[in-house]
């Protein structure tokens, strides 16, 4: 028996929450917005001339806005628990990782931590670690859910870039989790402190470590065909981002091909440029 439809009202309004807390964030903040979805939830009981579905999508979506802005703001508050005023900083603290590392087509490994120490509320970062080498590299891959590390590491805020605003870099981070990024010169500088215990998300990254083992015996450590295997079976873009753009699209560089027109039966090479 087929499952019964939404009623339309209701996809209407979990759209709109959706849309404000997706457009949320610096602006509009939480001071504005909240009102707007107090306003709007009254009329939406009271009035009763005026559509109701338009005014509580009107009131989903100054809530969504409204709670993604709280969420914004203590992310800014935490950042400067640990920054202050400066951009950038460099620190030496406890954390725990929240996951495997990744690795990157240069050897770098990303580390997803939350830095957390008494005196200061708890961050989250990825931490780029600079390619280790034997020992190190092993010791490194070994890091599971839950294990505490002490670690030396330069963090930086969400800054601008090239066709980017400071907010559009923080609202990515921010759609990943994340509070700031940090660059660890040596994977000596990140020591382990004491394991985990055992958990469901141990368990998980185990399994992962296994299958990027797997993958990596298959297909080799580095090409294509291990980056997007990697990419679309465990969610691992660190060796497809690298020279194909921050999405990790390969189909782009794929596209940028010579295409084969019709009546041909290879690839025209490139015209050469003259001197």
């Amino acid at each position: 028996m087929p499952r019964p439809a939404p009623p339309p009202a209701l996809v209407a309004v979990a759209g709109a929450f959706l849309a404000g807390a997706a457009s949320g964030g610096a602006f509009p903040d939480a001071r504005l917005a909240a009102p707007l979805a107090v306003v709007s939830l009254s009329a939406a009981l009271l009035v009763r001339r005026f559509p109701r579905v338009l005014l509580l999508a009107a009131a989903a979506a100054a809530a969504g806005a409204t709670a993604q802005s709280v969420c914004w703001e203590a992310s800014l508050r935490r950042l400067h628990a640990w920054l202050g005023s400066s951009r950038t900083a460099e620190l030496d603290a406890a954390a725990t990782v929240l996951g495997a590392p990744g690795r990157s087509l240069r050897g770098e490994r990303s580390l997803r931590v939350r830095l957390d120490e008494d005196t200061r509320p708890a961050l989250t970062v990825r931490l780029v670690v600079s390619e280790p080498r034997g020992d190190d590299a092993t010791r490194l891959d070994a890091l599971r859910h839950g294990d505490r590390i002490r670690v030396w590491a330069r963090l930086r805020a969400p800054s601008r870039g090239p066709g980017r605003s400071e907010d559009a870099a923080r609202r990515q981070l921010w759609s990943q989790g994340l509070d700031a990024m940090g660059s660890v010169k040596s994977a000596r500088l990140a020591r382990l402190e004491e394991r985990g215990p055992k958990t469901w998300r141990r368990a998980i990254d185990d399994l992962r470590a296994a299958a990027r083992s797997s993958l990596d015996r298959t297909l080799g450590p580095d090409g294509r065909s291990r980056g997007v295997l990697g990419a679309m079976v465990l969610g691992d873009r660190g060796l497809t981002d690298e020279g194909i753009g921050p999405a990790g699209c390969w189909l782009r560089k794929v596209s940028a091909r010579p295409e084969v027109r019709p009546g041909q039966g290879r690839l025209s090479p490139p015209a050469s440029s003259s001197a």
